[in-house]
């Protein structure tokens, strides 16, 4: 067979008819690429952003009976607030994160702003400002370190722009002032000033002494916040012209942080004092906001014990006095009661009608349906998954790296070890093993409801069994059809969970993590490798095994191809350009190689065009979906559109450091590297793969997938993860086929023939 059948007429309408209906399935329902800004409102408006350092869903728990918190949680909304900043996380580090509307850096003594008046060692703030800027600022307050901070982000991978929130806010004519602090005895903890600083450093108004705050000899950290004064200085701020008043009620981070220093009973009693002035503080504030104003509760940070149980979200509250309640959620995340914290910014600028600059990353956060008990709820499952990753798979991924080493061995010195007799036997229980390796990922997608139940040690001795009983019973097929069969099997479970919504994969351990912050929707990226590579191999073994006999296969191949790769490409499916990127040139080379079409510069030709025109179709797709359904692509191609390039460099930059810090720290890295000495071991030791044997053009289907894997490694934020999951299709087919081989050497019978390759 050769292949024309694809390529005549009926074959270039069949695809031009595919590709407009898959631009006008990824677009419908589109509108116009560009932003609008709407009349900034005649009323005056105010927003409240009340930051609890170091505050929790446990402490948010506790205080749900509460006359302050009560009121939120049944008139507002809540959510789950994953705060990821450009290195890791830190209270400092999300503070200007939130401010910036972007993942962004700390750096040194950048919470050290304040009043200009306050000292700082032998200099005021005013004085240490003025070292960095040239400039003495005659009143309000200051953060001298504020060009350090832009000058750290401009060189950062997120391309952050420190005081963003601020400047925005100043250039539309709106008020800003801050209150309160996390300092501990002498040392400051300024976090509020890093929310609405302007991009000079400079925030008009502050209190940080007396009235709002105390010294208190007594207190934890030496500091007492006074609950009426506060409450009265935003009330104040309130009565005035339109703006946004930053409160930082730091009581609570600094008794978690004196914590293993205290009594028991000194704790309990100071954490109900705490808990209890806090939800004064709330109810007095809820209490004075109007119908025109918007008030939001968050922490920018968790304590070091929630740290040390990985639960790393924190609570954030919305309430606007006669508005719906319920639970928030973003375009960031496209999950009720999650966000992430460069909604923030957006949400704030929104408020006023004011559209974010480009520089930001986060959207607006909304208001829909849903209860309370049910973020509760789904953020305890989050955070037991977490948990359960972090046991799990390290272990299971060490298991995969050694059954491909003993495979490995065994192909080349199998036959001088092992005596001929049993050499059958060996080679079936490492086949069983190597079939357990490919059933893995679709068997942890399946136990996705019990991992939030079951012990790790339980869940982990579950998982090998189901993978292992797999491997058992692949075993009794011939070797491509067992291939085969496992791989399809991986690929339509993705798609099913897909398009049913991702029930499996929104626990899933292979899945995205909100927690890490990485992916909150679509195709993460150890599930988009699994799809690319089980995609290939599925169609290698269907076409060979099949497909030369009856057309319909090599249709089911092309159907099964396109609808990966439009699942993948879709903005309300896996919302993956990386893999799109990837998948592409993958699916295209594999179709290309079975039909035994030779690769000549015309096909190299057809191929770039293809994916460079599906590609840009796909794009499209993304950035003409109204602004409510807007993904991440769509507001990246967006910036492109109107000019703003930095986003490619961003990413460009990101994707390029990420991937070498995983391939030094990720058990990802060593699973990749491992796969790649099989594949060198295969080229060593192979036979010739240009015959026209069913082995041989199987294994130039396969081909495709080591395209894949390639390009998954260069487009991917974290393509060390999606070419590891992916280049497991390329190793463990190799593997099998060897073992084949030596079992067929030994019962006197050579693998290439169709008798024994089927």
């Amino acid at each position: 067979m050769n292949g024309r059948w694809m390529w005549g007429k009926s074959g270039r309408r069949a695809l031009a008819m595919a590709l407009a209906l898959a631009i006008l399935w990824m677009g419908g329902g589109a509108q116009g690429a560009g932003g609008t800004v709407s009349a900034a409102p005649s009323a005056a408006r105010h927003v409240v952003l009340l930051m609890v350092t170091d505050w929790t869903f446990a402490e948010l728990a506790a205080m749900r009976d509460a006359p302050g918190m009560g009121r939120l949680l049944r008139e507002g909304a809540v959510a789950a607030i994953s705060l990821r900043t450009a290195a890791g996380y830190g209270d400092v580090a999300s503070a200007v994160t939130l401010g910036a509307g972007a993942p962004a850096l700390a750096v040194p003594r950048a919470a050290a702003g304040g009043d200009v008046g306050e000292w700082r060692g032998a200099l005021t703030v005013g004085q240490h400002y003025a070292r960095a800027s040239g400039t003495a600022p005659p009143s309000g307050v200051a953060v001298p370190a504020a060009f350090h901070l832009a000058a750290a982000n401009a060189e950062a991978a997120f391309g952050a722009v420190p005081g963003l929130l601020g400047e925005t806010l100043k250039r539309a004519g709106l008020r800003r002032m801050v209150a309160g602090h996390a300092d501990r005895d002498e040392a400051p903890r300024r976090l509020a000033p890093l929310l609405l600083m302007d991009q000079d450093g400079r925030v008009p108004e502050g209190q940080f002494g007396p009235p709002v705050m105390h010294l208190d000899p007594t207190a934890p950290g030496g500091w007492r916040t006074d609950v009426a004064a506060m409450r009265d200085a935003v009330a104040s701020f309130l009565r005035g012209p339109s703006g946004v008043v930053a409160v930082e009620f730091g009581d609570w981070a600094r008794l978690a942080a004196e914590k293993p220093q205290m009594a028991p009973v000194r704790w309990a009693a100071e954490r109900a004092a705490t808990l209890e002035a806090l939800d004064r503080l709330v109810q007095g504030i809820a209490a004075r906001v109007g119908p025109e104003d918007l008030l939001l509760v968050f922490s920018p940070s968790v304590h070091r014990e929630a740290e040390a149980e990985g639960a790393r979200v924190m609570p954030l509250l919305v309430y606007r006095p006669g508005g719906e309640p319920g639970v928030a959620t973003s375009t960031s995340t496209r999950q009720g009661g999650w966000v992430t914290g460069t909604d923030v910014a957006p949400t704030v600028l929104a408020h006023f009608g004011l559209s974010a600059p480009a520089a930001m990353s986060g959207a607006p956060i909304a208001v829909r349906p849903g209860q309370a008990d049910a973020v509760f709820d789904d953020v305890d499952k989050r955070v037991a998954v977490y948990r359960l990753r972090q046991n799990v798979v390290p272990p299971l991924a060490l298991a995969i790296i050694g059954v491909l080493l003993v495979a490995l061995w065994f192909m080349w010195r199998g036959r001088r070890v092992v005596s001929p007799a049993s050499l059958p036997r060996w080679s079936a229980v490492l086949q069983g093993a190597l079939f357990a390796v490919l059933a893995l990922p679709g068997v942890l997608l399946v136990l996705a409801p019990w991992a939030v139940a079951w012990p790790w040690l339980a869940y982990a001795c579950a998982a090998i069994a189901a993978a292992g009983g797999a491997g058992a019973i692949l075993c009794r097929l011939r070797p491509l059809a067992a291939l085969g069969v496992v791989a399809a099997g991986n690929v339509l479970m993705i798609l099913a969970d897909g398009l049913a919504g991702g029930p499996l994969a929104r626990y899933a351990l292979l899945s995205h993590d909100p927690i890490i912050g990485a992916r909150f929707y679509g195709l993460g990226n150890e599930y988009s490798g699994v799809l690319l590579g089980a995609s290939v191999l599925a169609a290698s073994a269907l076409w060979v095994t099949v497909g030369d006999r009856r057309r319909w296969a090599r249709g089911l191949v092309l159907v099964g191809l396109a609808a990966a790769f439009l699942y993948t490409a879709a903005p309300g499916g896996g919302a993956n350009f990386d893999a799109v990127t990837a998948m592409l040139p993958a699916f295209v080379l594999t179709v290309w190689r079975l039909s035994d079409r030779p690769i000549t510069p015309r096909a190299l030709l057809v191929v770039g065009t293809l994916s460079v025109g599906v590609g840009a179709a796909v794009l499209y797709g993304h950035a003409a979906m109204p602004e409510a359904q807007l993904s991440h692509i769509g507001r990246a191609v967006r910036r492109l559109l109107a000019g703003d390039w930095g986003p490619l460099v961003d990413i460009a930059r990101r994707k390029w450091d990420m991937n070498l810090r995983l391939l030094r720290v990720s058990i990802w890295g060593k699973v990749f590297v491992t796969s790649l000495l099989v594949l060198i071991g295969d080229l060593l030791h192979s036979e010739a793969r240009q015959d026209a044997s069913p082995v041989g053009r199987f294994l130039r289907g396969l081909s495709g997938g080591a395209l894949g894997t390639f390009l998954a490694l260069l487009v991917n934020d974290s393509g060390i993860v999606a070419a590891a999951t992916s280049s497991l299709f390329l190793a463990v087919p190799l593997l099998c086929l060897h073992l084949s081989a030596a079992q067929a050497a030994a019962a006197g019978r050579h693998l290439y023939t169709p008798s024994t390759s089927l």
